[in-house]
């Protein structure tokens, strides 16, 4: 049996992690939280605040956004529902998303937020890279439409939450990921 896989898109600080815990809380069926924070975490830790390690990171990372979706795509085959809390920020971003997903339905959806309001949460939170979100700002939702969008600027995350679950209960099969698919990214 596969199960459902909802993808969580945004810019750094958006609010997706937030949004993520409140639809946990409100489904009625169990969904796990497949975060790209979490998978960095988990596996590249010890090489975070190692600058020697730096450029080797940056050469890694088409990698590891493959694995990140096999890992995913995994869980959904294996039949559990899973919530994707990640960033995604241009053509190969996508394209491996796309390759990997192409025969599920996912619900896309866009966590959008002013640029002002990523730069002040950022500052906040402290466990954040300064600058990170105004560089995926522009890039991180150019690729096309979603089944559903939010704003965390213009809403709280509950109301975020609500409404993707609202488009969860409707029933409505999700149709982005074809038209992702036909941006032919690669």
């Amino acid at each position: 049996m596969i199960g459902k896989a909802i993808l969580l898109n945004g810019a750094s600080s958006a609010g997706k992690t937030s949004i993520v815990k409140l639809l946990q809380e409100n489904l009625d069926e169990i969904y796990l939280n497949v975060s790209v924070d979490g998978c960095v975490s988990q596996f590249l830790t010890f090489y975070l605040n190692k600058p020697e390690y730096f450029g080797k990171l940056e050469a890694e990372i088409p990698n590891f956004n493959k694995t990140f979706c096999r890992i995913a795509l995994a869980m959904v085959e294996t039949g559990n529902n899973i919530i994707i809390d990640t960033v995604l920020t241009g053509g190969v971003d996508i394209a491996n998303f796309v390759e990997t997903f192409k025969e599920i339905d996912v619900i896309l959806v866009g966590v959008k937020c002013e640029l002002e309001v990523l730069i002040k949460r950022e500052i906040e939170r402290k466990d954040r890279k300064i600058g990170l979100a105004a560089r995926q700002f522009d890039l991180v939702h150019e690729h096309g439409p979603y089944d559903i969008e939010v704003s965390t600027t213009d809403n709280n995350f509950a109301d975020c939450a609500n409404r993707i679950k609202e488009y969860i209960i409707s029933g409505e099969k999700p149709k982005s990921i074809k038209k992702w698919a036909a941006l032919k990214l690669m």
